[in-house]
């Protein structure tokens, strides 16, 4: 099947609520796979699927709130949509959430919140995470220094 007619399908289904159908709608909006590009469209359908309880969707549709892409930018609300996806231990949204505590970014900057939510998508092999748990250990950006621990994550991340 083509792109459009992948799209046609997807569409069908999303509007019928299927919460997949939705999330693969908004990717194709996102990427202008098989239909015209609107990162509009893309939020609305990535809004309906994570109003669902899909992890992935979530993860989307704070990463829009975070860029302002579709959707004026708003942290808070950012941070609400990677808390519900990290909460269904997604790591990069895990990873994402720490992000925003290390920044301040829609919440009150606190490192220890953000080592925390790093820790367990590291503990879930992202890679990311692992690099920003190596670097605060090496750094000690949380308080106490640790470079036999720091070494250790960075040579996890580069094994896995």
């Amino acid at each position: 099947a083509s792109d459009q007619d992948a799209a046609t399908w997807y569409r069908k289904a999303a509007e019928q609520g299927h919460a997949e159908a939705q999330y693969n709608l908004a990717v194709r909006y996102l990427s202008g796979r098989g239909l015209s590009r609107s990162p509009e469209e893309a939020f609305k359908w990535f809004r309906k699927a994570a109003d669902q309880g899909l992890a992935l969707a979530q993860l989307n549709v704070g990463r829009m709130y975070a860029e302002g892409q579709g959707i004026a930018r708003n942290d808070a609300e950012a941070v609400k949509w990677y808390q519900k996806a990290a909460d269904q231990n997604l790591p990069l949204a895990q990873f994402y959430l720490g992000w925003m505590y290390a920044q301040g970014r829609g919440v009150k900057q606190d490192q220890r919140e953000a080592l925390q939510w790093y820790r367990r998508a590291a503990d879930q092999n992202l890679h990311l995470a692992q690099l920003e748990l190596a670097n605060d250990y090496l750094e000690g950006r949380s308080g106490s220094q640790d470079e036999t621990k720091g070494i250790q994550l960075l040579t996890q991340a580069a094994e896995s």
